[in-house]
């Protein structure tokens, strides 16, 4: 079975053709179906950078409460006292005591370090005039 040759289409451009066809247009509500996807997506995008960085925000907060607590840093000892201890009545070099106590507590929950807490018991020796385990607990 031969098929009959037509010279017409043998000699048919299709590239030439397709360059001659007008430039399609799409329909009107593909172009607003594409506007509202794509503005759909962008607030979606937004909403997450703003999420992700507000969890970042309390991340690092926390991280740094960890790292120092608000108010944790020890009451300032009471130098006063310390440079007066010799001249100042018994009454007075208790409440001195106690303020050093205090001061030495809230080092210790606060977790100072070794050089502030040291400072404290070279504060409390040289106020008591004695080795620290040796001033009674009831003052």
């Amino acid at each position: 079975m031969t098929v009959p040759h037509d010279s017409q289409w043998h000699d048919f451009d299709a590239v030439a053709y397709c360059a001659r066809l007008p430039a399609p247009e799409p329909p009107p509500a593909l172009l607003d179906a594409t506007l509202r996807a794509y503005r759909r997506r962008r607030t979606r995008r937004g909403a997450l950078l703003a999420t992700a960085a507000g969890v970042a925000i309390v991340a690092v907060g926390a991280a740094l409460q960890l790292l120092v607590p608000v108010g944790s840093s020890p009451q300032a000892p009471p130098t006063a006292a310390v440079a007066g201890a010799a001249s100042t009545p018994a009454a007075s070099r208790a409440d001195a005591l106690r303020d050093i106590d205090r001061s030495l507590q809230a080092a210790y929950d606060a977790g100072a370090s070794d050089a502030e807490v040291e400072a404290l018991w070279a504060q409390r020796t040289a106020l008591s005039g004695r080795h620290p385990a040796a001033v009674p607990l009831s003052l």
